[in-house]
């Protein structure tokens, strides 16, 4: 789908899945928007950094070809439809959380959600470690997927150190 004639999506668009194990959705319409999601998720995620690596753009051809929702005469579109949401992200005729939210809303809590989540950390790591600009858009699209990492427990207050026996405390 065109960046530029995209539309929201109603509830019916929503992904039932029970099992993410299971098959890909085969239904066109709701196969048709997780690819869209999942082209936005890696196509934010690459280009976070202010430019889009050899090895990102073979990781995201690599997670298209992976998750079984492009087939091989399917690919030209689907890189298209990538490289027509990294020019529109760099361009800014749309802004990532526009992006995210318009391709991402039928996933939200959706077992299919870990899939575009998953897929666009892989492109972004596919250049080396992760920098500051892409761990806030790997976050923005997990917020965007409502799938948030668990909390982090809470911190253990330090402990004073006891001296053992037959030593004396550094106070006395």
């Amino acid at each position: 789908m065109d960046i530029r004639n995209e539309s929201l999506g109603s509830i019916d668009d929503r992904l039932r899945r029970s099992d993410p194990g299971e098959e890909l959705p085969c239904s066109g319409g709701c196969r048709a928007r997780l690819l869209e999601a999942v082209i936005a998720a890696v196509a934010v995620a690459a280009q976070a950094d202010g430019r889009i690596q050899p090895s990102e753009r073979m990781a995201v051809m690599a997670v298209l070809n992976r998750t079984g929702l492009v087939e091989d005469a399917g690919m030209p579109a689907a890189l298209a439809g990538f490289a027509d949401c990294v020019a529109a992200l760099q361009a800014g005729r749309v802004s990532l959380p526009q992006l995210l939210s318009r391709r991402m809303n039928m996933l939200v809590g959706a077992p299919w959600s870990l899939l575009v989540v998953q897929a666009a950390a892989e492109v972004a790591e596919a250049d080396g470690p992760l920098c500051a600009e892409e761990e806030r858009a790997l976050l923005a699209i997990r917020r965007a997927a409502g799938v948030m990492p668990p909390p982090l427990p809470p911190r253990v207050a330090a402990r004073p150190e006891v001296p053992g026996a037959g030593e004396r405390s550094p106070e006395a």
